[in-house]
């Protein structure tokens, strides 16, 4: 497990990151949930195998930083996962959303538009959110295992 210290904050978000040439897929856990713990089982899938697979443990989450002082909204999740892709340098990546990660996704969605090729919503919690970026495909997944082939595509 990696960890990434958060500009001027101190506070330290955790994340896997596995390895593959294909587009990145970068998913975001909701309440209750955690990337490392929720979600790799779903990244070693065979049909993902060939993408890189970055699972985060937000804030409060997981083995990620629960700081007192943070205040826990959408939009201050959305900003320093932001500041996390560009340092991971990413190009286009695949953005997978699930409940309350799938508000994040949209927050962040509008941060990256640039960078954004996809944006995945598995039981969003919708909220009010700047319209959300112009992408190639907007996927909303439809089945309990999330695989390319198990998608449905707009």
């Amino acid at each position: 497990m990696k960890e990434y210290l958060i500009y001027k904050t101190g506070y330290i978000m955790r994340y896997h990151d596995f390895p593959g040439e294909d587009i990145p897929i970068l998913f975001i856990h909701g309440l209750g949930c955690a990337g490392s713990f929720d979600y790799p089982e779903v990244a070693a899938q065979d049909s993902l195998k060939n993408h890189r697979r970055i699972l985060v443990d937000l804030l409060g989450a997981g083995y990620s930083g629960k700081p007192n002082d943070f205040t826990y909204t959408v939009e201050d999740h959305a900003r320093y996962l932001q500041e996390f892709i560009s340092s991971l340098n990413l190009g286009p990546f695949i953005l997978f959303g699930h409940s309350l990660g799938g508000a994040v996704a949209l927050a962040l969605a509008d941060k990256c538009r640039d960078r954004l090729h996809q944006i995945i919503l598995s039981e969003s919690n919708w909220i009010k959110a700047p319209r959300v970026p112009q992408v190639s495909t907007l996927l909303i997944l439809k089945c309990k295992t999330l695989s390319i082939e198990n998608l449905t595509s707009w």
